[in-house]
């Protein structure tokens, strides 16, 4: 869970797109700024997503339909 949005962070990363970060002068940042993006993508445009995760040794499962968590 994070704490900030109170969501899995899973959900959090296949629902929203980031939108870059600040720079600052002097500052190395990656260029293109859309490292990241492909899944959130790929799930709002998919009728239906599934996603297996293992961690800690369980296996954990979200479905999102449309870009949306079907928990939503």
């Amino acid at each position: 869970m994070m704490a900030k949005h109170k969501k899995p962070a899973l959900e959090i990363i296949l629902t929203t797109a980031p939108l870059g970060r600040e720079v600052r002068p002097g500052q190395l940042h990656p260029l293109g700024r859309l490292h990241g993006v492909g899944s959130s993508v790929v799930n709002a445009l998919s009728s239906e997503m599934i996603v297996q995760v293992r961690r800690d040794s369980a296996w954990h499962e979200m479905r999102f339909s449309r870009g949306w968590s079907a928990r939503s």
